[in-house]
């Protein structure tokens, strides 16, 4: 009787460690931990605006997307919360549809350029107050932003 008792105890404490080395190996594996990104230096003028551009850029399109390729859609029906665009028109019962958007690929390059222009300039300046805090002289020119579109690519 005694010699059952010990291999019943021998054979719960297998069972609690085998359980507390089960729950330290799902709870290794469920801590939330964030990945790290390396990134360039913040005064680097080049990759600053990139970031910032890259950012603007997918804001952008995140809202056209659902939107039909606007940011504010004119005319438009409304669909799970989204301004869906029409882009064809039927003006009578058996006349054909009128497009809404003959020029479409260029409207989507003008609704980018119209989004991310003003943030890409507020990162200018945030880009040049930093370097002026770091005592470093800055001038500013004009800025324009060229806008093509190719395959899922937005070029900037």
């Amino acid at each position: 009787m005694a010699k059952e008792m010990m291999k019943r105890g021998q054979v719960m404490i297998f069972v609690i460690l085998a359980l507390a080395l089960v729950g330290a190996i799902v709870l290794f594996l469920l801590i939330d931990r964030d990945p790290t990104i390396i990134t360039g230096d913040d005064t680097n003028p080049e990759s600053f605006i990139e970031r910032c551009a890259r950012k603007a850029v997918n804001e952008a399109v995140d809202l056209m997307m659902p939107q039909g390729g606007f940011t504010e859609p004119d005319n438009y029906k409304l669909y799970d919360d989204y301004k869906v665009e029409y882009f064809c028109e039927n003006t009578g019962n058996y006349k054909p549809c009128v497009n809404q958007h003959p020029a479409y690929i260029n409207e989507l390059r003008q609704e980018i350029k119209n989004y991310v222009l003003p943030r890409v300039e507020q990162c200018y300046q945030d880009l040049k107050i930093e370097l002026e805090d770091d005592k470093s002289s800055v001038t500013l020119g004009d800025l324009d932003l060229n806008v093509n579109l190719g395959p899922e690519r937005v070029y900037l």
